[in-house]
């Protein structure tokens, strides 16, 4: 009840805020292990753009060019290379986490700059979802969006979770 009156009071809320509101709100229903191992990711930044005109670019990088590393490079948001090479790696030193966390910020930066957000957003989820469940195919995932994963970066207008229909319309709603 008190993270309803919270959050009806206040129409910007941070992403943490809500993520560490939602463990606090589900910890006494799902704790009920006393061990586990689970697999933690976060920020991964996927730019589905890479090494294209449209690709996230900080700092002179050349994330935007056809001759950019295909597994990536420092100042650019991920390809989809070097995430299924992170599942990979992370299935090889974990092979049955118990559950799998990620935290937030699966689409790259600067989605608002795209004019085709929306769908892209969407995409993101989608080829992010289907990555996770093809090398984990059995293990539950808890998904938490990140400030990344809205239209406008840091914002989300609890009037409108225009992003949180986005995320139940793709893959990742039967991760949830």
């Amino acid at each position: 009840k008190g993270h309803r009156q919270f959050v009806s009071r206040h129409r910007q809320l941070s992403w943490s805020g809500m993520f560490f509101s939602f463990v606090l709100a589900l910890a006494p229903h799902f704790c009920i292990a006393e061990t586990g191992r689970f697999l933690w990711l976060s920020d991964l930044h996927y730019d589905p753009y890479y090494s294209q005109g449209d690709a996230w670019v900080t700092r002179g990088t050349s994330c935007s060019s056809a001759n950019a590393p295909s597994e990536g490079q420092v100042e650019c948001d991920a390809p989809l290379s070097l995430i299924q090479n992170t599942l990979r790696a992370a299935k090889d030193a974990l092979p049955s986490p118990d559950f799998i966390l990620v935290t937030g910020d699966i689409s790259r930066h600067g989605m608002d700059r795209l004019t085709t957000a929306e769908t892209t957003l969407t995409d993101i989820f989608n080829q992010i979802g289907h990555g996770f469940r093809s090398v984990f195919p059995r293990t539950s995932i808890v998904w938490c969006l990140g400030n990344n994963d809205a239209i406008a970066d840091y914002y989300l207008d609890v009037d409108d979770p225009k992003v949180l229909r986005m995320a139940m319309d793709s893959n990742l709603k039967s991760f949830m």
